[in-house]
């Protein structure tokens, strides 16, 4: 009789131990999940702030190979034109604002991408254009 109120005792004790390891088991696998989730969020975050400092670039280039092809002077310049290949004397500096679609020869806040377009170099017979994000 006392050997089974002995059994039944470490039966308890066994069964108490068990949930208590399955308890750790699950809670050491969700913060092993939400951790993966953590990261992602992070990784995704940096990712997309990349790609979106590359499209502002891009539409840089392209403000600035329009501007070129179109001959339309940047704003703050003055005199001169993209026919002449020593133009601009020193490099054309402009920024744009992506939300309103203006370019301005100050930056302001509201800025996106940052432009320069300097004068045709004398070796490449080429134009260097630079377009940078700014901000994110």
């Amino acid at each position: 009789m006392r050997q089974q109120a002995k059994i039944r005792s470490q039966r308890g004790v066994a069964m108490i131990f068990a949930i208590m390891m399955l308890f750790l088991f699950t809670l050491s696998a969700l913060f092993a999940v939400d951790t993966g989730f953590q990261q992602r969020k992070v990784t995704e975050s940096v990712v997309g702030a990349r790609v979106r400092n590359y499209y502002r670039a891009q539409s840089g280039m392209v403000d600035a190979f329009e501007r070129i092809r179109r001959n339309q002077v940047p704003p703050g310049s003055s005199g001169g034109d993209f026919t002449d290949p020593d133009w601009p004397p020193s490099p054309v500096v402009y920024y744009i604002d992506l939300d309103t679609d203006t370019a301005d020869a100050a930056q302001t806040a509201a800025d996106d991408v940052f432009i320069t377009i300097s004068k045709v170099d004398a070796t490449t017979d080429l134009r260097t254009v630079v377009c940078r994000s700014i901000g994110l």
